[in-house]
């Protein structure tokens, strides 16, 4: 199966072949960048290789699809390894891992993997952060040398390699133009509010203009939202329409029905979280309906809480695009043409309280004046620096000069 991403592989291995620098691959979505360049590091440096992706759901749908390619169960050659599973084996070279298990596997003395690929680097989780800078400090101090390669949808490409010193490759993909609609009934902005049957409304809309059967896909900020929603869709009884949840917490046997080819006769309707933005790709859909709603962490009153609160204007156009896979696209966008949203989404290490951070990072081996001196992409505030080491040293889990304690390492 040939994808756009193929045609840069003779790039990829002659550019790990002569530097040492950090590695940035972009491309968009679907191009095949998550399922190709992890082979191709196993082949070029005949060792493990980690792949670190954002969620659970994009650990377990790799790995297995990886698998089924090469004729051989999961956890064979191909292995996944998140909270609560483990399917590896003595024959792994390839292990895809969320950012928690992750960072486990840095603070252990025997790190085992000799390279690490750091998938959908745009979203900016504070954990993907944290990794990024172990791996450069390790590589820094020469206690790892192994080739760093980040990927991403729609990050900001020159402005990372300069911060990483690291060198760009880009790779087309198969898009078509995608028309953006707004429903103007009477919402400015996106909200919680009656959006179940503004959702309803929209796919009613869909299905009565497009009788080709194109997927649709909604994106929603929660199960609770996407139950609603389903709920309200299968009470109108819609002949030859097939409703689909996706999110992280669906089990397998659920998931893997997701990325089944479309059926001719039969339309879904994909109920997704931002997990379906980037991580998972769905076949043949070609309309999206965004709600453009997000839950994401934020500082409040000392404490990081989640909030639900409008995406930003990068992510709204991502969502879109999952709309040209395979067609021109149409989106439709449940808010006002004259509401504007924020550019991009901070990242998250600049939104958070980071007292899990510096003991996470202890453990890895930065704390004290190992921690200021660490490589940072975005270094964290340091008004929120401070307060956590206020809060830990209150716990005596950082001692005076914040170095972690006996006590920091058991609560980390």
């Amino acid at each position: 199966m040939q994808l756009p991403v193929d045609a840069i592989r003779e790039t990829f291995e002659q550019t790990l072949a002569t530097t040492d620098k950090p590695v940035i691959v972009t491309a968009p979505t679907g191009s095949g960048k998550s399922t190709r360049l992890p082979g191709w590091l196993a082949e070029h440096t005949a060792k493990k290789v980690m792949v670190v992706e954002p969620r659970r759901v994009a650990c377990r749908s790799l790995a297995t699809f990886l698998a089924k390619q090469a004729g051989e169960e999961v956890g064979q050659s191909v292995g996944y390894s998140i909270r609560f599973e483990d399917v590896r084996s003595k024959q792994t070279q390839v292990l895809f891992v969320t950012p928690g298990v992750a960072l486990r596997m840095l603070a252990d003395d025997d790190f085992g993997f000799g390279s690490v690929l750091i998938d959908e680097f745009h979203e900016r989780g504070w954990e993907v952060d944290l990794i990024a800078t172990i791996l450069r400090a390790k590589r820094a101090s020469g206690a790892l040398d192994a080739p760093l390669v980040f990927t991403s949808a729609t990050l900001d490409a020159e402005s990372l390699a300069e911060e990483l010193d690291a060198l760009v490759l880009e790779a087309s993909g198969r898009t078509f133009p995608v028309t953006i609609e707004y429903a103007e009934d009477g919402v400015m902005m996106p909200t919680r509010e009656d959006l179940d049957a503004r959702v309803t409304r929209a796919v009613r809309d869909i299905i009565a203009r497009d009788k080709e059967e194109g997927e649709i896909l909604v994106f929603l900020p929660g199960k609770g939202e996407i139950s609603a929603c389903a709920k309200r869709l299968a009470a109108l009884k819609l002949p030859g329409v097939e409703l689909l949840e996706v999110h992280a917490s669906l089990p397998m046997h659920k998931l893997m029905r997701v990325f089944e080819e479309p059926v001719p006769g039969r339309r879904r309707i994909f109920l997704a979280t931002n997990v379906a933005e980037t991580s998972v790709t769905l076949t043949g859909v070609t309309w999206v309906i965004d709600s453009g709603l997000v839950r994401m962490q934020l500082h409040r009153a000392g404490r990081t809480a989640l909030a639900l609160v409008p995406t930003s204007e990068a992510s709204m156009d991502q969502r879109a695009g999952r709309a040209g896979r395979v067609r021109e696209g149409r989106c439709i966008r449940l808010w006002s043409r004259n509401w504007a949203p924020r550019a991009i989404t901070p990242p998250e290490i600049e939104r958070i309280e980071l007292d899990d951070l510096l003991l996470r990072a202890a453990i890895c081996g930065l704390d004290g004046k190992a921690l200021e001196a660490a490589p940072w992409v975005t270094r964290p505030p340091e008004f929120a620096l401070e307060g956590a080491r206020k809060r830990l040293r209150k716990l005596r889990a950082l001692d005076a000069s914040d170095t972690l304690t006996e006590r920091g390492a058991r609560l980390s």
